[in-house]
């Protein structure tokens, strides 16, 4: 870490600090930290928080109580921060799948897949639920330089992670899906390479996931993932498109 800067070294042990203290307790104990954690942010981060609210407004378009719409927002960011620190214990949890009769057939062939992922409540649920159903996921993410020890969890449920700040990391997407990968991209960021209209609004989206589809000549899935219980993940798979 001597390369950091002081504000990026607090950040770290902070999170080193955070980790300590949720071991000490059980999984719902880490849950209502979460909560708690996940209100302050809420309240302090103007950004979050308008985010959170006008994403709602665009989707709810007939719910006009503006009470509603803050306790949807603050509700959802809870599980959202919760699904985040969740993936420190994601070894520790049971998953379930839910597919139709054709993508089961997709999974079971052992074919390159692209998987376009939702965020929704649990961060990094999908590549990790679908490693223990596959065992060749690769997935990309930016890790600040403060938490770059974040990679050995990745490393550790046999995920590859790619770190999408490096040079030629799409290249390296290119690479595993080339031999016989199952790539996982997160596709609910906010993006532009291609115009697509969501909810009656036009808006622009990442097209990484179809770009690899198209590359690899392999279907393109779309995946999230439930916490349904404070123990089990359900990850859900469905067919998007399908490149001859």
């Amino acid at each position: 870490m001597n390369n950091l800067t002081l504000s990026q070294k607090i950040a770290a042990k902070t999170i080193v600090m955070i980790i300590f203290l949720f071991k000490l307790g059980n999984r719902q104990t880490r849950k209502k930290i979460a909560f708690g954690i996940a209100r302050i942010i809420f309240a302090l981060s103007p950004k979050t928080r308008k985010r959170s609210i006008n994403n709602l407004r665009v989707a709810m378009t007939d719910q006009s109580s503006e009470d509603r719409i803050q306790y949807l927002a603050i509700t959802a960011y809870q599980h959202i921060v919760f699904g985040v620190l969740e993936i420190f214990w994601f070894e520790d949890l049971e998953y379930t799948f839910e597919m139709d009769k054709e993508t089961k057939a997709i999974i079971a062939s052992g074919v390159p897949l692209s998987i376009a992922t939702m965020h929704l409540s649990c961060y990094e649920a999908v590549p990790f639920a679908l490693q223990k159903l596959t065992g060749r996921v690769t997935t990309l993410s930016k890790v600040p330089k403060f938490a770059a020890g974040l990679f050995s969890l990745y490393a550790k449920n046999g995920v590859c992670c790619v770190d999408k700040s490096q040079a030629g990391a799409f290249f390296s997407l290119l690479r595993k899906i080339s031999s016989n990968g199952v790539v996982c991209l997160h596709s609910d960021h906010f993006g532009s390479d291609t115009d697509v209209e969501f909810f009656q609004k036009k808006t622009g989206a990442p097209a990484g996931p179809v770009m690899l589809s198209a590359y690899a000549k392999t279907p393109l899935l779309v995946a999230y993932a439930v916490l349904e219980k404070i123990t089990l993940i359900q990850s859900i798979l469905k067919r998007f498109l399908n490149f001859p």
